[in-house]
C-alpha cells in the first residue's frame, strides 16, 4: 500500500500510477479514504487514500539470506567469512588472485559485487565507480496489537511499515555521512514520528533492534553491470542503490551470461561500467 495523508500529495501519484499502468503494465488499486479504511482498518480516520499494488510482495531479509546460503552450498558453494578482500592482484591485463585477510585466492574469474565498498576495490580495474554509502535505518519490534495485514509505505514521510508474522518492522531514511558506524537518533524518532501520523498502534511493546545498514546508491540511479576495462575476466556487479533483492535476480542471471558468454536477457549498454571514466 501506498499510503497518503494530504490529497495534494494522493492527487500528484496518480501520474505515476498512469505510467506504470500503460507502460508496464502494473497498475495499482486506487482506493480512497474510506476503501483503505475498511481493507486496513489500522490506519487512522482521515487519511486521503492509497495506491494498492497487489503484486508487490515483501520478505523477512535474514530469512532469505538464510535460504539463498543453503541453496548455495547444496550446490558446492563454499562461503568464506569474516575473509577480507584488500586487492585485486593484476598481470597482463587479468585478476590472477586476490589478497585476503586470510591469504592469497587464485581464480580464473571474479565477480565484484561489494555493495557500497566496491570502489575501494576498482582503482586497479581502470574504471570509477561512483557509488556512496547511503545509510538507512529500521527498528524491529515486536508486534503491535493492532498491527498491519499489509505492508505499506507512508508517502509523505516515505517510511515503510512490515508486518512479518512474528514480528513488525519500520524502516526507512536516507543519510548520507560516508561509513559512520553510530545510529543516529534523530533518524530512528523520524520513523518513529512517521509510522505515528498514520497508524492507530503504530509501535510494538519491545523493541527488538535498532539498525542501519550501508545501501550503495549509485550516482545516476543504475547499477554498474558488466567487465571491467583492465581486467577482462572481472565482471563488475554493484551499485543497485536501494533497489538490491529487486533487482537480484536480474543481475545474477545478466552476470552469468557475461561469464559464459551467452547472449544478455537484456542490452547491458545503459550499465556499462566504463560510463563515468
Amino acid at each position: 500500500l501506498f499510503v497518503f495523508k494530504t490529497e495534494e500529495e494522493f492527487n500528484a501519484y496518480a501520474a505515476v500510477n498512469r505510467l506504470l499502468t500503460e507502460e508496464f503494465e502494473t497498475a495499482a488499486t486506487v482506493l480512497d479514504g474510506n476503501q483503505l479504511a475498511q481493507i486496513e482498518p489500522t490506519l487512522k480516520e482521515g487519511l486521503a487514500g492509497a495506491y494498492h499494488y497487489l503484486m508487490d510482495g515483501h520478505i523477512r531479509p535474514n530469512r532469505l539470506m538464510q535460504a539463498w546460503r543453503r541453496r548455495l552450498e547444496s550446490l558446492g558453494v563454499e562461503i568464506r567469512e569474516r575473509c577480507e578482500v584488500n586487492e585485486l592482484i593484476m598481470e597482463q591485463g587479468r585478476c590472477k588472485a586476490i589478497r585476503t585477510s586470510n591469504g592469497e585466492l587464485e581464480g580464473t574469474t571474479f565477480v565484484l559485487a561489494a555493495g557500497a565498498w566496491s570502489p575501494s576495490l576498482s582503482k586497479s580495474l581502470g574504471c570509477s565507480l561512483p557509488i556512496q554509502p547511503g545509510k538507512g535505518y529500521s527498528i524491529t519490534m515486536s508486534r503491535p496489537a493492532q498491527c498491519p495485514r499489509i505492508p505499506m509505505i507512508l508517502e509523505e514521510y516515505h517510511v515503510a511499515i512490515t508486518p512479518f508474522h512474528d514480528g513488525y518492522r519500520i524502516g526507512s531514511t536516507m543519510e548520507f555521512a560516508g561509513f559512520n558506524p553510530t545510529l543516529n537518533r534523530n533518524r530512528l524518532n523520524l520513523l518513529r514520528r512517521g509510522a505515528g501520523e498514520y497508524l492507530r498502534e503504530p509501535f510494538g511493546a519491545t523493541v527488538e533492534e535498532e539498525w542501519f545498514g550501508f545501501r550503495p546508491m549509485s550516482c545516476d540511479g543504475l547499477p554498474f553491470i558488466g567487465p571491467a576495462p583492465a581486467a577482462i575476466n572481472v565482471i563488475v556487479a554493484a551499485g543497485h542503490s536501494m533497489l538490491g533483492v529487486s533487482l537480484a535476480t536480474g543481475t545474477g542471471k545478466l552476470v552469468s551470461q557475461m561469464v559464459t558468454g551467452e547472449k544478455p536477457i537484456v542490452d547491458p549498454t545503459p550499465l556499462r561500467v566504463e560510463r563515468y571514466g
